[in-house]
């Protein structure tokens, strides 16, 4: 679909030299299949992707990784407005609202629509675009010396996987990274395969020279990654304290790209880690994808721990 794009900015009212194909976000990286600029050194007024899906209705699950690309793109790249462009479906996000369209239900009034969203007309005067900013060598925290720049490159192999196995091994891989960092930490196994479960990584805690949030958790806890489109449902996170309960520990991470359900709202997976907790003190720690970008940013992921325990012990919102 990418060789529509010419098209698609002459039908919005673009002239074919303000399109840009793979344009670099603020981070340096490629972040999207094109943009809609005056110039490549001003701020995009719109940020395009493509996928040739043929198919009537689109899984869920592929659409959510979709949108979730597109809004990270989005930020990275400091668009207004972004769009997803496919043969059975548009979605259009400007600002915080969302529009969905149906290319084959498109008539006169959905077009006008269209165009007062993302036509030539709809965009605001060019912005000169900040110089990007490149990986930095920053030690994401006191604690966990793995370098920002490391970090947003593991994230990036993460979200771009595709199959089941690059999927998994990839997030193990940055887990294990994060983790093994710390000076207090060794990963002492990977995929251990126990006599009933296999447990994707055991981080061993040694000895430490200050007082840390894991002081009173344990030696060694375990931790289990998953690269999934969606919340991680309450089934999953029941395996998981089966696991601490079977290994008699106290602690296990939950690295979920998409978090736990019941995170926005209502109980499910959430209502389960806080039951582990009331029940038999396991404290089961999610850290999400927006954690981890957040610690590649500026973030420290030893604070975010910290507040997740502490949500856990004290049971706050």
């Amino acid at each position: 679909m990418i060789d529509i794009g010419p098209a698609i900015a002459e039908l919005l009212g673009f002239e074919h030299r303000q399109l840009f194909f793979q344009p670099a976000g603020r981070s340096g990286r490629l972040v999207a299949d094109a943009a809609i600029s005056d110039t490549p050194d001003t701020i995009p007024w719109i940020v395009i992707e493509f996928k040739n899906y043929n198919q009537l209705r689109v899984p869920m699950h592929w659409l959510v990784s979709w949108e979730e690309a597109l809004s990270s793109a989005q930020k990275d790249i400091g668009a207004p407005k972004a769009v997803l462009l496919s043969p059975t479906i548009i979605i259009i996000i400007d600002g915080s609202r969302r529009f969905e369209f149906r290319p084959a239900e498109v008539d006169t009034t959905k077009a006008e629509q269209i165009l007062s969203l993302i036509g030539k007309g709809a965009v605001g005067p060019a912005q000169d675009r900040p110089p990007p900013s490149t990986p930095t060598n920053e030690s994401i925290d006191t604690t966990f010396r793995l370098t920002r720049g490391r970090l947003r490159t593991l994230l990036d192999k993460v979200t771009t996987a595709v199959t089941s196995v690059e999927k998994g091994a990839s997030l193990e891989e940055l887990a294990a990274a994060l983790l093994g960092s710390a000076t207090f930490m060794r990963v002492k196994h990977r995929n251990l395969q126990t006599a009933s479960a296999e447990i994707d990584l055991v981080i061993e805690v040694t000895r430490r020279k200050a007082p840390s949030p894991w002081d009173d958790l344990g030696r060694q806890f375990i931790v289990e990654c998953k690269n999934w489109a969606e919340p991680i449902a309450a089934k999953h996170v029941r395996d998981l304290v089966g696991k601490l309960q079977s290994t008699r520990l106290m602690v296990a991470l939950l690295f979920a790209r998409a978090g736990v359900t019941g995170a926005h709202g209502g109980a499910d997976a959430l209502w389960e880690v806080r039951r582990a907790f009331d029940s038999n003190g396991h404290f089961v720690i999610v850290v999400s994808l927006a954690d981890l970008d957040a610690a590649a940013d500026s973030a420290s992921f030893a604070e975010i721990i910290d507040t997740r325990i502490d949500q856990l012990r004290f049971n706050i919102a």
